[in-house]
């Protein structure tokens, strides 16, 4: 039976049901599926719901041995095990943050994919050291998947930087819709619902709305975000002035 491996970080209860739907999958196809968590929730996570700390899974996982500080996982078992069992399949969260996800898609001689929720607008570091880091952890792998259009972008930033070609961008649907909320077009039939939302919200035509999909966890820094604005920086702020938005919130 060919193997279909994924290794994450932590179990985020957000995701498990991903890891669900996975499983169910692969038993369809014949596939041999597992989880090979980094790290549990017993350390380093105080901030974290207690609930987090055993979540249930359905699902056949492990946890390995972690050697490294905080979010910063260092598995050499789970590496070691990866080289030596070489799955057919392998899907690697995070490529980034940690050095096992970094090496984990050199591990196998089979079909190595990581995803990235990188996005084009925000793209963060692309030249320099910390930029050399990334493009290192992306060729590990054969296809990167990423959310939608700001997604496929991002990886396209980092493809300018370098001659090395980088993994095989698959782009997945984008649960938000990227063009719902923009001011610019508010006006078309598609967007006659966001328009009824905002009037509901008492927000004018041309004026700014931010939505915040993300939980109140220390670690999102949504409170420090909003103790960063005043009413005065939203008051009748255009969508078109996203430069002076910037300048004023540095």
């Amino acid at each position: 039976m060919k193997r279909f491996w994924v290794v994450h970080n932590i179990p985020s209860p957000y995701r498990l049901h991903i890891f669900n739907a996975l499983w169910a999958e692969c038993k369809k196809r014949d596939l041999d599926f597992h989880v090979h968590f980094m790290s549990d929730m017993s350390r380093g996570y105080d901030e974290r719901p207690l609930s987090w700390r055993n979540p249930k899974m359905d699902f056949p996982y492990t946890y390995w041995k972690d050697w490294g500080i905080g979010q910063h996982h260092v598995n050499p078992g789970l590496l070691w095990h990866i080289r030596k069992n070489k799955p057919e399949y392998l899907l690697v969260g995070s490529p980034f943050d940690t050095l096992t996800g970094m090496l984990a898609g050199r591990m196998t001689n089979g079909v190595a994919c990581t995803w990235c929720e990188g996005n084009a607008r925000r793209p963060g570091k692309l030249g320099g050291t910390i930029g050399t880091i990334k493009r290192f952890a992306l060729r590990g792998f054969k296809y990167v998947a990423v959310p939608g259009i700001q997604g496929s972008r991002y990886i396209a930033l980092h493809q300018e930087q370098t001659n090395r070609p980088l993994p095989r961008c698959v782009a997945l649907p984008n649960l938000v819709d990227e063009e719902l909320f923009d001011a610019s077009s508010l006006r078309t039939p598609r967007n006659s619902g966001a328009l009824e939302w905002r009037r509901k919200f008492g927000c004018e035509d041309g004026t700014r709305l931010c939505i915040v999909p993300s939980r109140f966890d220390p670690v999102k820094g949504v409170l420090e975000f909003l103790e960063c604005l005043s009413p005065e920086m939203l008051a009748h702020l255009l969508y078109r002035d996203r430069r002076m938005f910037s300048e004023k919130l540095a």
